[in-house]
């Protein structure tokens, strides 16, 4: 058998996760992913209290506590592009553009200018490898064109991967459309709908035929998978069923953001078990969203209240939602854990804001996640540009890169 396997029943393409019956269990297969948060962290309850092994998890990165021996907090990372340097407001179109750039965004409306992404030149390196080179998600609408903060176009709020400094690459952010990009279950879904039958249903035969063939351990992953799948499309069908019983009219007040965050997390985690990405950013909401979180009891904008101006409500609403994220994010990690996937994945998780009041580019918050990852806070010296990082994390994917961005050299913490 090949690796990448199909199954070609009813004109679905069903990807598979690697088996051990394709001979390929020690296929040296590494992955990224980029999760970004929006408006700045309260930083007092985000960093741990010592440098070296954590000694006490910090409340908003408390959910995490279970994947201690996996992650590295690491703080001091600076986008020094990011900041003004004489282009006035707009700290978070900047933020958000710089990030993965480390080029400074031209502030226009409609010149857009910033640079290439270091995921880009990831993804192609497993151009052809995978089915699709990188995927881009996010937790809004792509804009890649207007004006948004302060003169700056919409495309640099909007877009964490750049294909080229003139080219933002748009973010899916329907999850039942990555679903079918990623399965191609646009053939039978009338079919499917009519019958109330999953995409499973159709390729059962094939999968016993299969079945019958793969060891025990590769039975179990089977079953795992199919169950995964499986999860995802009846969330799917919960949502069709919200919008029928509402006459196909959402109201976003009351509809709870984390079923929607989680799927995008499941989703993500079938595209790397499944190989069809190795390469993958996640936008969990564009800087200076302003959306309340009224599930967890925070009634005032997550951008209002980033400018807190040091009020102690203000600040305990955003430790809330800082956690709320962080802990969605945890359950990813469980996913990611569970089918041995950590090893060989490095999980970018961070924004391009420290402290939202200040909107400072400095001490930025990072944690790094996967590998060889094993509990540790590390501080960098100070101004250490965020793109070592990125440079360090090219090089574990055998890229033969020096520069990137504003990197001086690489950062050796991967």
């Amino acid at each position: 058998m090949n690796r990448r396997n199909f199954f070609k029943s009813l004109g679905v393409s069903f990807s598979l996760p690697t088996l051990e019956t394709f001979g390929v269990q020690n296929e040296d297969i590494k992955r990224l992913g980029v999760v970004y948060v929006p408006n700045g962290i309260n930083m007092k309850h985000w960093t741990p209290s010592n440098y070296g092994k954590i000694k006490e998890i910090p409340q908003i990165l408390s959910p995490l506590e279970r994947h201690l021996d996996k992650f590295q907090v690491i703080s001091g990372l600076t986008h020094d592009k990011a900041r003004p340097h004489g282009d006035g407001a707009g700290d978070h179109a900047r933020a958000c553009a710089t990030f993965l750039t480390g080029k400074q965004a031209n502030k226009s409306e409609g010149k857009i200018f910033a640079g290439k992404s270091f995921d880009q030149i990831l993804a192609k390196k497993y151009n052809g490898v995978t089915k699709y080179d990188s995927l881009q998600f996010s937790g809004d609408r792509s804009v890649l064109s207007g004006k948004c903060d302060s003169g700056y176009s919409c495309a640099y709020q909007y877009s964490l991967s750049w294909l080229s400094p003139t080219q933002p690459l748009p973010s899916m952010n329907d999850p039942r459309e990555i679903f079918n990009r990623l399965f191609k279950v646009e053939e039978v879904s009338k079919k499917k709908y009519l019958q109330r039958k999953s995409i499973l249903d159709f390729i059962l035969e094939d999968a016993k035929i299969l079945n019958s063939k793969v060891s025990n351990t590769d039975k179990q992953k089977l079953d795992e998978y199919f169950y995964a799948v499986r999860e995802a499309e009846i969330q799917l069908e919960n949502i069709d069923r919200f919008n029928v019983e509402n006459n196909f009219e959402l109201d976003f007040d009351v509809e709870k953001k984390s079923d929607n965050i989680r799927l995008m997390y499941k989703l993500m985690h079938l595209s790397y078990l499944t190989d069809t990405s190795r390469v993958i950013t996640y936008l969990t909401a564009h800087e200076g969203d302003n959306k309340p979180y009224k599930e967890i009891d925070v009634s005032e904008g997550h951008h209002s209240l980033s400018h807190h101006q040091n009020d102690a409500s203000k600040l305990e609403d955003l430790a809330k939602i800082n956690h709320y994220h962080v802990n969605l994010f945890s359950e990813f990690i469980d996913l990611m854990k569970k089918d041995n996937l950590l090893e060989n994945t490095t999980i970018i998780y961070g924004g391009g804001i420290s402290d939202g009041n200040r909107h400072n580019h400095d001490e930025l918050p990072c944690v790094l996640i996967g590998g060889k990852q094993s509990g540790t806070h590390t501080r960098v010296e100070k101004e250490k540009p965020m793109c070592d990082l990125f440079v360090s994390i090219m090089h574990k994917h055998d890229i033969d890169i020096h520069k990137f961005g504003d990197s001086e050299n690489e950062l050796n913490v991967v």
